[in-house]
């Protein structure tokens, strides 16, 4: 009986060990892999007058879209979330920045919105714009 107790206990490690290097194997080939997702966003009514229609592909994070540059003085949160780096919280600084300072005089002045460093502006100088507008001046 004790023989039986013991090549019992000895099987049911052997296949837990087995089971556990199964786990380990098949669980090995998809942790390495990366899950990319692809979405495509459309702006329109971004650019103002004065500005070209070209068209400008962002890629970031998953995210796409086509369209004329962002003009830091007229977007929306909308319209900032489409750029990449730049989710809810970060949209709604720049609007309140340029709420509390007035428009934009530059582009390089992103950097003052509070989580927008030198890298962050890199990435977005080919898709923004600074335009003053009539509106903006108060003129």
């Amino acid at each position: 009986m004790k023989d039986i107790n013991s090549g019992l206990i000895l099987l049911m490690v052997v296949l837990l060990v087995i089971a556990f290097c199964a786990g380990m194997y098949i669980g090995k080939g998809s942790s390495g892999t990366e899950l990319q997702i692809y979405t495509q966003k459309s702006l329109t009514d971004a650019t103002t007058e004065g500005e070209t229609d070209e068209d400008v592909s962002v890629q970031d994070s998953g995210s796409s879209y086509t369209g004329g540059k962002i003009n830091l003085n007229t977007a929306t949160v909308e319209e900032l979330m489409l750029l990449p780096a730049i989710g809810e919280t970060l949209a709604q600084r720049i609007i309140d920045y340029r709420t509390e300072n007035g428009p934009f005089s530059s582009v390089e002045e992103l950097e003052l919105v509070k989580g927008i460093g030198e890298k962050t502006l890199q990435k977005l100088l080919d898709y923004v714009t600074v335009e003053v507008s009539n509106e903006d001046t108060g003129s």
